[in-house]
């Protein structure tokens, strides 16, 4: 479901209900489900320090540095469903989204949801991007790309500009703009 290539080289994979797998070249070793937060890892994201951070069905996360791992939950201030999709801003924080909302890590602190500014969730998130500028971009599938900047949201979707409502993925070109393929 989910492929890493981490700054070490080392790769990880994870197969649907199969479990996370991790390995430097002379093959792949199995990481227990306490380590990796579950059996089915849905995705996978290497922050700045180098951890590993893996997201569950189950709705758990788990960071590792190489020397340990922790796992995160609903105590942590996570839904109950998986994330989907992680990206980390410019000043370290973490971000997660999935179905039922948006979360944002800051430091050691448990996880806030981040809403509009009428105060809704903001759901349907399949993928984020960090921008060096502190924007945070949110794909979503069904009311196009939100960009998230020193806590406003804008929307761009078919209505303003957008040629699609559905945003699968956002990556970054040689320019620094990001292009979103629709399913």
């Amino acid at each position: 479901q989910s492929v890493l290539a981490d700054r070490t080289g080392r790769l990880w994979v994870s197969a649907m209900g199969d479990g996370l797998w991790s390995g430097d070249g002379t093959g792949l070793r199995p990481v227990s489900s306490d380590e990796s937060g579950g059996r089915n890892v849905i995705a996978l994201f290497e922050d700045a320090r180098g951890r590993i951070w893996s997201s569950s069905a189950a709705g758990r996360m788990s960071r590792s540095d190489g020397n340990s791992s922790r796992v995160f939950d609903s105590s942590d201030g996570l839904p109950p469903d998986a994330a989907t999709c992680f990206a980390e801003s410019n000043n370290g924080d973490l971000w997660v989204a999935g179905e039922s909302g948006v979360f944002r890590r800051s430091g050691e602190r448990p996880f806030t949801e981040v809403r509009n500014a009428d105060g809704a969730a903001i759901r349907h998130i399949v993928c984020l991007k960090a921008d060096p500028d502190g924007s945070i971009w949110l794909g979503s599938s069904d009311r196009g790309l939100l960009r998230w900047k020193e806590g406003r949201i804008a929307v761009l979707d078919a209505d303003h500009g957008l040629p699609v409502n559905a945003v699968d993925g956002i990556v970054g070109d040689d320019l620094g703009f990001y292009w979103m393929p629709s399913g």
